[in-house]
């Protein structure tokens, strides 16, 4: 399994900077993102993750909002999803960590909307208190 993080930047964005006009004062979408100062460019390294059968690539922040339909403001999930599935690479996502109801709806919602090859739920430990979800909200939802 390869883990990636939050978002990535599009090859847009990449473009963008080359431009003498373009400045990297903070606005640009790739740096509100943070995905630029991450170097995250999964457009580039799913190929090499794809040369390698059976590995599997996992995105934190499953259950961050889309902002959008296009590859920029998608959540970073389905934007991974979008990327490996023509390469064949299984995707499996990660909670932010001590979510409630709502974060473990969505983050299950998703797991079988983007055809998900697995969850992992962040702090195993939070599910047996009663402060976030549970695991028997986990085995309703599965259920």
């Amino acid at each position: 399994m390869a883990l990636v993080l939050g978002g990535a930047v599009e090859s847009n964005d990449v473009s963008e900077y080359g431009k003498a006009d373009v400045s990297l004062d903070g606005s640009s979408r790739g740096e509100r993102r943070q995905t630029l100062q991450q170097g995250l460019d999964w457009a580039r390294q799913l190929p090499v993750v794809a040369a390698h059968p059976g590995t599997v690539v996992s995105s934190t922040w499953m259950d961050a909002p889309d902002q959008g339909t296009d590859a920029v403001y998608e959540s970073p999930l389905r934007h991974l999803v979008r990327l490996s599935g023509p390469l064949g690479v299984g995707v499996m996502g990660e909670n932010t960590g001590q979510g409630g109801l709502d974060a473990m709806q969505l983050s299950v919602s998703r797991t079988y909307e983007l055809g998900l090859v697995g969850m992992l739920w962040m702090k195993e430990p939070d599910m047996y208190g009663s402060a976030y979800a549970t695991l028997g909200d986990y085995s309703a939802l599965i259920g």
